[in-house]
């Protein structure tokens, strides 16, 4: 598929700001059928077009960038001043262009759109890349939200999301790795199961999802996070806010620094560190115990983390 002019422009706004390969040289889902996260609805299709806070033009999703080469507030007429201090976080989230591996799933669409409705502009992937353009046209982003196959998100973005179902999550990743070399890739995926008794989270050779894709991509930074986020709030155009904290965990400082700040530009999230990458077992896993709170109490419940 061609790109959207209007995304290209985007596109090419955000790398002039930061030059490609300045994340790649950071030291090296979507969750299963029946979880908290999934609804069988169309809610993104609700969506209105061009609604409240979302970039109506391309080059919004570049605008928060300072002027000048990677973040510096760069100007004619200024050589021999002070060199200016590196971008924050912050400011380096809201350039970001990210890709969604697996994104025509509910959690992938979710995540898609509200990251758009921050000003980013996002790529959604998928094997189908007519799958992947239905998805991307029914979240009526068009100027932020384009669709495109898997391959061809993974290698445009500057961020990826690994948001594929467990069962084809190692497949899909091995098959990427030159694609995803030098780049960020945010791990999401809950490898949990279902019985007669409820959810219960599935047995990783490598501890976890997200160390099973460090595994496979050893050129990629690999960091988890987003594993609670409720793919029914995100997708609820109703949902101003979402009361939530999003554990980010890594072995690159710069990388979870990033991540926590990608996160925090969805209104009402909080990125909270949570530890290395081989502790985020663990964080999947709860992900079957939210769904048993859930399904008790008919709820979308996430995670806060306190006295911090």
């Amino acid at each position: 598929m061609r790109a959207d002019g209007s995304l290209a422009a985007a596109r090419a706004a955000a790398r002039a700001a930061d030059p490609p390969g300045r994340i790649g040289r950071m030291p090296a889902s979507a969750l299963p059928p029946g979880s908290p996260e999934r609804t069988t609805g169309s809610a993104a299709a609700a969506w209105p077009a061009g609604p409240a806070g979302a970039a109506g033009t391309a080059g919004t999703a570049a605008a928060a960038w300072p002027a000048g080469p990677a973040g510096a507030a760069a100007s004619a007429g200024t050589a021999g001043a002070a060199q200016a201090q590196p971008a924050s976080p912050a400011e380096r989230a809201a350039g970001l262009v990210v890709g969604v591996l697996g994104g025509t799933g509910d959690q992938g669409r979710g995540l898609a759109v509200r990251l758009a409705l921050a000003g980013n502009a996002v790529i959604i992937g998928s094997r189908d890349t007519g799958r992947a353009e239905s998805a991307a046209a029914s979240l009526r982003l068009p100027h932020l939200v384009t669709g495109r196959s898997n391959a061809d998100a993974a290698s445009a973005a500057d961020v990826v999301i690994a948001a594929v179902p467990w069962e084809g999550h190692g497949t899909l990743l091995a098959s990427l790795a030159e694609q995803l070399a030098g780049k960020i890739v945010i791990d999401c995926v809950n490898p949990i199961g279902f019985d007669q008794r409820g959810a219960y989270p599935l047995p990783v050779a490598q501890g976890s999802a997200a160390q099973q894709a460090a595994d496979l991509l050893p050129g990629s930074t690999v960091v988890g996070a987003f594993h609670h986020v409720s793919a029914v709030l995100l997708l609820d155009p109703g949902v101003a806010s979402i009361d939530l904290d999003v554990l980010v965990l890594g072995d690159d400082r710069a990388a979870t620094d990033l991540v926590q700040a990608l996160a925090e530009r969805i209104p009402g999230v909080r990125g909270v560190y949570a530890g290395r990458l081989r502790n985020c077992g663990q964080v999947e896993a709860i992900t079957a115990n939210l769904v048993s709170i859930n399904r008790r109490y008919k709820a979308h419940a996430g995670l806060r983390i306190t006295d911090i």
